[in-house]
């Protein structure tokens, strides 16, 4: 028993440590990118219920791509930008065929680290 609260323990240690370093790699984020990432975390938080699409077994493609050019509206018509491009990157609604694809990826990424999260955390509670 107690050697398996000390794994346990381990777990959740490594898994913190995962989770500080994931939030520190993106701190490495090109600041032109920091909005639309935080903009792609906003989705997924909306999406952070059971039976979403974020956690289908099998994703379907089409709806992911729906939340992607929903949030790729969101970054063209973002306030903050005031149409000048954030930082001086470029023009967001000159370039949604650059945009769309970081979204994409990014939103990609996010759902793919909170289904980890997720089926980390249902394993240990069962």
């Amino acid at each position: 028993m107690q050697e398996e609260l000390l794994y346990l323990a381990g777990i959740e240690e490594n898994e913190e440590h995962q989770a500080l370093d994931y939030v520190r790699m993106k701190g490495f984020y090109p600041k032109e990118i920091v909005k639309y990432n935080q903009i792609v975390e906003e989705e997924c938080d909306k999406l952070e219920y059971e039976g979403s699409l974020m956690y289908a077994e099998i994703v379907d493609r089409s709806a992911l791509e729906q939340v992607a050019e929903r949030v790729t509206a969101q970054c063209v018509n973002c306030n903050s930008c005031s149409h000048k491009g954030c930082g001086g990157f470029f023009r967001p609604e000159q370039n949604m065929d650059i945009i769309y694809p970081w979204i994409l990826t990014m939103l990609c990424n996010e759902m793919h680290v909170r289904r980890v999260r997720k089926c980390r955390r249902d394993k240990r509670f069962r």
